[in-house]
């Protein structure tokens, strides 16, 4: 079943590569997404690890779907189990 993408939202750090790449992947795709740094939104960020159990940045969220990270959103872009109706 394939998803049409509304909005993404990345939690990730500035020093983080894979965060930069979660970045470029939607800036080249022209998928507008929020970006917060969990440098400076610690809790949110320490929320987010308890509840998915994710300890790892980025951590991205697609229509309020917690998918993964990077490799889980590229691998899933990739298969088609995400694409985008522009």
């Amino acid at each position: 079943m394939q998803n049409s993408i509304k909005r993404v939202k990345i939690y990730g750090a500035e020093w983080c590569p894979y965060c930069v790449s979660a970045k470029k992947l939607f800036t080249n795709l022209e998928i507008d997404f929020d970006y917060i740094d969990v440098d400076q939104h610690q809790n949110e960020k320490d929320q987010i690890q308890k509840q998915y159990n994710w300890d790892t940045v980025p951590m991205i969220f697609i229509d309020g779907k917690f998918e993964g990270g990077f490799s889980d959103v590229s691998a899933k872009l990739r298969s088609g189990k995400i694409n985008f109706d522009i």
